[in-house]
């Protein structure tokens, strides 16, 4: 949506999607960054996160590496 004109103090919340499998977390994350405005922050999937490292041109021990690190992380 992009800018508004909300200039009011809000309490910070933060809500988490859960669920299964093809539940619509996907769909529910896509339709707040369409609806809601910028001041509303989301933070991408974690499994998108996780199996994007799989994409990425690097060693195997490299990616595992990564991928250990954000699990501890997490």
């Amino acid at each position: 949506m992009g800018l508004c004109s909300c200039t009011a103090q809000h309490d910070g919340r933060r809500v988490v999607l859960t669920g299964g499998p093809g539940a619509g977390k996907s769909a529910v994350l896509e339709l707040a960054r369409l609806f809601f405005c910028d001041h509303v922050r989301r933070l991408p999937e974690a499994a998108g996160i996780v199996f994007g490292l799989f994409l990425i041109n690097i060693s195997e021990a490299s990616r595992l590496s990564i991928f250990s690190l954000g699990v501890f992380c997490l």
